[in-house]
């Protein structure tokens, strides 16, 4: 009770009409220490307000801002995004490169380059073609079956001297040097993937068999138990996606 309250209430990035707009949404948190944010770097130009229908309008009208301000004489590499979470780079990724307007991701990786992400879609490249030999390396083990480097490089060896895919293997392993436990890890992969390339086949809606995939590979529930402020950005990746 007797603790000197300091309060850093001088901004020194922002302009007056920003920290107006700024403190007047904060206000509405009752839980909050009062405190007023100024500035010395004068009002600057007035804040614009637009309400978008969706993440994908808003995507949308964020690219068509970035045109119209380099159409009048603004430079690229003078304009930015600022985003609270990972996951919404997103739509705004995508709004971009459906104009053709490079970008740069700071202070981490782009939507599509994140790890569980390139996971993901490596399962929805198996569903579409289980011969894809990058896609089925990636996921084999992950998350993890119990099928590691050494089975993995015996695939890959068969594979090659056979001159077939490594899928190709696993549904005719009858000269793979493996234990039984292993074999049965690797028929429960190649059953899985089968069920997913038959779900994919029935023409299953997108969202459906992205949801079909999450739960029967445990993709969303092994970072759900891992419960690390980590794990947690990439759940809300997977949702995203």
């Amino acid at each position: 009770p007797a603790a000197h309250v300091v309060k850093l209430q001088q901004n020194y990035r922002s302009s007056g009409h920003i920290l107006a707009a700024a403190n007047a949404v904060v206000a509405h948190n009752s839980k909050r220490k009062p405190k007023k944010l100024f500035t010395n770097l004068g009002d600057g130009e007035l804040v614009q307000v637009y309400q978008a229908a969706n993440e994908s309008d808003e995507g949308t009208w964020i690219a068509a801002q970035f045109e119209k301000l380099h159409g009048k004489g603004t430079s690229y590499d003078d304009m930015a995004v600022f985003y609270r979470t990972n996951a919404q780079s997103r739509r705004f990724e995508e709004s971009l490169r459906k104009r053709r307007l490079s970008y740069r991701i700071y202070g981490g990786l782009s939507f599509y380059q994140r790890k569980e992400v390139k996971d993901a879609i490596a399962y929805f490249r198996l569903a579409t073609n289980p011969n894809d030999d990058e896609a089925l390396r990636r996921v084999i083990n992950y998350p993890a079956r119990g099928i590691g480097e050494t089975t993995l490089k015996k695939l890959v060896h068969a594979a090659i001297e056979r001159g077939i895919s490594i899928w190709g293997v696993l549904n005719d392993p009858a000269d793979l040097n493996v234990n039984n436990g292993i074999r049965k890890k690797l028929d429960g992969f190649r059953e899985l993937v089968e069920e997913f390339n038959r779900l994919n086949a029935s023409g299953e809606d997108a969202a459906q068999l992205t949801r079909s995939i999450y739960m029967k590979t445990r993709l969303l529930t092994s970072l759900i138990s891992d419960n690390t402020p980590e794990s947690v950005s990439q759940q809300e990746n997977l949702m995203e996606m």
